[in-house]
């Protein structure tokens, strides 16, 4: 990777519709979804302009879409999510993901279940 810079996007809060159980599919339930792109700032310190960076309401609205589209994994939105992201963003290097699910149906008590996913631009 040649560049430490990093845009995040963190705590952005979804009512959505995933999971393997049908309950979890038709009931909903809130989830939290962490995003950082390795990146570099250069020309967007030369420039002072949004086009040297990444415009994180761009990732929202990734983010978002792919959200709104009931799956069964956690692992799986995290996956769309990377490569959306990679896909729309060409200076991406690398990508990490983290995707919770609040009060998990799990038999117990658990404030949220966390799968997180790191891929780097090959």
């Amino acid at each position: 990777m040649k560049n430490q810079d990093i845009v995040s996007l963190e705590g952005m809060l979804f009512y959505a519709y995933h999971g393997v159980f049908e309950e979890e599919r038709t009931i909903g339930n809130h989830y939290v979804v962490d995003v950082s792109i390795h990146t570099s700032f250069q020309q967007a310190v030369d420039a002072d302009d949004l086009k040297g960076t990444i415009d994180y309401g761009e990732v929202y609205e990734v983010v978002k879409q792919i959200m709104d589209v009931p799956t069964q994994l956690l692992e799986t939105l995290a996956g769309r999510m990377v490569q959306q992201i990679f896909n729309h963003f060409a200076s991406a290097q690398a990508i990490t993901v983290s995707v919770a699910k609040k009060h998990p149906p799990i038999g117990g008590l658990a404030d949220q279940s966390r799968i997180t996913m790191h891929r780097e631009r090959v």
